[in-house]
């Protein structure tokens, strides 16, 4: 799903809530509704075979938008910032934060202001101070978001790298055996050949070319050479300066 539209998915979700807790005739039912999404929440999770234990909406899905009308619904109809359930709006900001892009969630975040500000019969001091806590907790998962992709992105550099390291490890063994086996008992052969190189002639012939088809038979299992992670980050860097 593309940023806009998962935007407007969530701004629904948000506005489809609040116009729920409005009509007396649905408000009445808002814990089963509430049960009921989280139970359709997890029956995704189940049909996507996400493993038990990653509870957490994926990247620009719907099930954003089911957590997002439940966790509202759950907090408003129980008595909105005085509601003993008003923390999981940090659990909410939390998944919105990471499973968003930071427009997207910071949008989102303006509306769930929005919507509990609206609910609101009379707004209090303590009121504005749980509603300024939605915006101060956003700033630091996004920040918290930064810091680990980061990490992740320095992680997967290095498993790179080692990853390298090995394949490069494995081309000198196979190297070093096949010069040690094969070409050296060869070079030592040739040249005792080539103490008669008039008779031994065509039998020196067939030995170098029997040692030019092993050494295209190696060359063409050993792996092409590359450049290692941080390399190739420093000759992009280079031809960005040229451009």
């Amino acid at each position: 799903m593309s940023g806009f539209y998962h935007t407007v998915v969530l701004l629904l979700a948000i506005v489809g809530a609040y116009f729920w807790l409005q009509i007396p005739g649905l408000n009445q039912f808002s814990l089963q509704v509430f049960v009921a999404c989280i139970a359709a929440y997890l029956i995704l999770k189940r049909v996507s075979k996400t493993t038990f234990w990653h509870l957490a909406p994926a990247t620009l899905s719907v099930e954003l938008a089911l957590v997002t009308f439940s966790f509202l619904l759950l907090i408003g109809f129980t008595g909105n910032t005085s509601s003993l359930f008003y923390p999981l709006g940090y659990v909410h900001l939390f998944f919105v934060a990471f499973a968003s892009r930071p427009a997207t969630s910071f949008v989102t975040i303006l509306g769930v202001m929005f919507f509990h500000y609206a609910l609101l019969s009379s707004v209090t001091p303590n009121d504005v101070s749980l509603l300024l806590t939605l915006p101060v907790m956003w700033f630091f998962f996004i920040f918290a978001k930064a810091q680990y992709q980061q990490a992740t992105r320095e992680q997967s550099i290095i498993d790179q790298d080692e990853q390298l390291i090995v394949r490069y490890n494995d081309c000198h063994q196979q190297l070093f055996s096949f010069i040690h086996s094969f070409v050296g008992p060869k070079l030592q052969f040739l040249s005792q050949l080539l103490e008669h190189p008039v008779e031994n002639k065509q039998t020196v012939l067939s030995q170098i070319t029997l040692l030019q088809v092993e050494i295209e038979k190696v060359m063409k299992r050993l792996p092409a050479p590359e450049l290692s992670s941080q390399a190739q980050r420093d000759t992009f860097s280079d031809q960005e300066d040229h451009a």
